[in-house]
């Protein structure tokens, strides 16, 4: 695989992890849900 394939290949993967992100976000109960887990490690 060339160098240019991998780097357009982990450019691809971190906006698909991205978007998933954003996507997980537009839910209220998980955004809640996941402050409150962080919260509570402290």
């Amino acid at each position: 695989m060339k160098a240019s394939a991998r780097h357009a290949l982990r450019w691809t993967l971190a906006l698909l992890v991205l978007a998933a992100v954003f996507a997980a976000y537009l839910n209220p109960e998980l955004a809640v849900d996941l402050a409150s887990r962080v919260w509570a490690c402290f």
